[in-house]
């Protein structure tokens, strides 16, 4: 059964939803808006409140959240095309790095955290989003979905199929298989490394 929260607004549209590690305990996810607002709800997504009315122009794509983050507070928002910080829990943010693409997708594991972008391929940070540095291009016009499982990071591009990486990124190579099936709509990779891919196809 599915009802409406109160995170509805016909002039905005959420692009972006990120959980709490630590769900469970505090009940906390984070939403973000085309118009770039971030809100937060503390009661597992019943009620919503605003934190900022923008924190920069432009859409907010994505989020990720530390895995500290109940400690730390730290989470990362992707803002066209540029990385913003917050260790206060989203009250407040300073830009960080300006990348040379729409940031699509984040993921990381800590210290690691990895940026995709439109054709722009992939770009790591090893301080936690601090700085920024390019990975071996990916020849992709968008990398929606980035993931792992154990030590391969997989890497979507709706038009392009799944890239895989078994070296932290440095280098990447298309899943064979797909091609009759593009675009890819929906990427899901399970712990023990199953990977699961939908299509306007198949």
């Amino acid at each position: 059964a599915w009802r409406a929260t109160s995170l509805v607004d016909k002039d905005d549209v959420v692009d972006a939803l990120a959980v709490s590690p630590a769900f469970a305990d505090d009940q906390t996810v984070y939403a973000g808006t085309e118009s770039g607002a971030p809100h937060i709800s503390t009661d597992g997504g019943r009620r919503w409140s605003l934190l900022q009315s923008s924190i920069a122009e432009g859409p907010m794509y994505c989020l990720w959240l530390s895995p500290d983050f109940a400690t730390s507070g730290k989470l990362l928002a992707g803002i066209a095309n540029g990385v913003y910080l917050s260790t206060d829990k989203g009250n407040s943010w300073s830009r960080v790095a300006e990348l040379p693409g729409s940031i699509l997708s984040l993921t990381g594991n800590g210290n690691t955290v990895l940026a995709a972008l439109h054709e722009a391929g992939v770009f790591k940070s090893e301080d936690g989003g601090e700085t920024w540095a390019g990975t071996s291009k990916i020849t992709a016009r968008g990398l929606s979905r980035l993931t792992s499982a154990g030590a391969t990071l997989y890497a979507m591009g709706p038009q392009e199929g799944v890239f895989t990486s078994g070296d932290g990124g440095a280098g990447w190579a298309p899943l064979e298989g797909l091609d009759d099936y593009l675009p890819i709509t929906a990427m899901h990779v399970g712990e023990d490394g199953a990977v699961f891919v939908a299509s306007h196809e198949a």
